[in-house]
């Protein structure tokens, strides 16, 4: 396990429509949408300065120990199809009609061993939902997202549990993460199922405006 095994695994996990490599990085473009997928991903020894806006990747060695884990949801952990899983993704993250668009074309490139997975309720409507890429050792957990009035009922311990399951029944070792430093509930849930912080990255932005340019940093 090391950062350039991760970055590669990501690369390939959360795919770009385009990309271009260059000397120093890979650059990315989705129309967009999402900032690691329009972004220029620098490589292993290039220096930048950090900015605000800090990420941490977070990782945990496979088997991960779940069983223990109390506050887990009692809902139907269910397999989904690409199409079913981006209507239940969509609704729930309430994603607009063009990010639709384009989150579709994405997952549309997705390598073959990965699982969509959604946990449900008596009735069958999904209460949360993610998914899990396995590249070479590495799984990432991608999309986790519940239900605002389901939150905090343990169905996001028990989505990430199963994931974590089926990625080491797929021959990974390890499971890592991307998570906003700030969002300490996911962290929390996080660390609970066995993560830790791994490293932090950051974006650079430069908004353009019409009296010229002025660099962000978020």
């Amino acid at each position: 396990m090391n950062i350039q095994e991760i970055e590669l695994a990501s690369r390939f996990a959360w795919p770009a429509l385009e990309e271009q490599e260059l000397p120093y990085g890979v650059l990315r473009y989705s129309s967009g949408y999402s900032k690691r997928a329009n972004s220029l991903n620098l490589l292993p020894g290039i220096q930048a300065e950090p900015a605000e806006g800090q990420k941490h990747v977070m990782t945990v060695r496979l088997p991960a120990v779940t069983g223990n884990i109390t506050n887990r949801g009692s809902g139907n952990s269910k397999e989904y199809s690409l199409p079913n899983w981006l209507q239940t993704y969509h609704r729930l993250s309430g994603l607009s009609g063009r990010e639709r668009k384009i989150h579709r074309q994405m997952l549309g490139k997705l390598p073959a061993e990965h699982c969509l997975l959604a946990v449900e309720d008596e009735s069958g409507q999904p209460l949360c939902c993610g998914f899990t890429v396995v590249v070479g050792r590495a799984a990432g957990l991608y999309n986790i997202v519940t239900h605002a009035d389901a939150r905090g009922r343990g169905y996001g311990t028990q989505l990430a549990s199963k994931l974590l399951t089926w990625a080491a029944d797929n021959e990974a070792t390890y499971a890592y993460l991307q998570v906003e430093a700030g969002n300490f509930p996911a962290i929390k849930l996080y660390r609970k199922l066995g993560f830790r912080t791994f490293y932090s990255y950051w974006y650079r932005t430069r908004e353009f405006s019409g009296s010229g340019t002025q660099e962000s940093r978020r």
